[in-house]
């Protein structure tokens, strides 16, 4: 919680007009509502409503409905569970974007996914930008990866490959970096809804080192993680 709290993305852009805060949290919500259980359907259904509710509020969040299938489809028992929770999965995500996209839009513009055909022409089609640049290369956010990861926390995270489900934890950051690295515009706080993912690995990472014995050095580690987060 302090190592988010202080993080320079979430910190800053969480006081502000950007609907990103909004749509990081039901993406939260959706991942915490798979987190236990796998018996009932409701629980994937709830997840792609979330999901659709985010997406709705900030069109690009639909890719963390990618992270979210694989989490269902490796927690899976056997292959009917899975594609059972994996369709409760979409369809759950499929009916509340009628709601919030298609009916919608239906009542402001007259016509249904109005709002989402334009996004699509803008930015897939036009490839027009808001940014003063309007195109940069796919590596950037790796190239900038000290301005959103603190490095002290590199070794944490390696750490945390150790834990067991952190693989699955790890798919809601690599995933969604790629994605949004194969769009031509970029700008650092495009990462803020995979930023709690980031902590949360990072956490899982610190607490297996502690346990290990190692405490200065997670107490050393998390130190300069915090001042380097806020210095941004």
């Amino acid at each position: 919680a302090g190592l988010y709290a202080f993080h320079w993305l979430p910190l800053g852009y969480g006081s502000m007009v950007y609907p990103r805060t909004a749509s990081t949290t039901c993406v939260l919500l959706a991942t915490l509502v798979l987190w236990k259980g796998r018996a009932s359907l409701w629980k994937p259904i709830l997840a792609g409503g979330l999901v659709a509710i985010a997406w709705a509020i900030r069109f690009s969040e639909v890719i963390f409905l990618l992270p979210l299938l694989a989490w269902v489809w490796m927690r899976g028992e056997d292959l009917r569970e899975r594609v059972l929770r994996s369709g409760a999965l979409v369809a759950g995500f499929l009916v509340v974007s009628l709601l919030t996209i298609g009916v919608e839009d239906w009542l402001t513009w007259g016509r249904p996914f109005t709002s989402l055909a334009a996004f699509a022409r803008y930015t897939l089609v036009e490839r027009r930008s808001s940014s003063l640049v309007p195109a940069h290369p796919w590596y950037l956010y790796l190239r900038r990866l000290p301005n959103w990861l603190p490095l002290t926390l590199l070794p944490l995270l390696w750490r945390a490959r150790k834990v067991q489900g952190s693989l699955q934890l790890a798919l809601f950051v690599l995933l969604p970096l790629l994605m949004v690295s194969m769009i031509h515009q970029k700008q650092l706080r495009y990462l803020q809804g995979l930023i709690p993912f980031v902590i949360l690995l990072a956490a899982a990472g610190a607490w297996s080192l502690w346990t290990s014995g190692r405490r200065g050095w997670v107490a050393a580690l998390v130190a300069f993680s915090l001042v380097l987060e806020l210095y941004g």
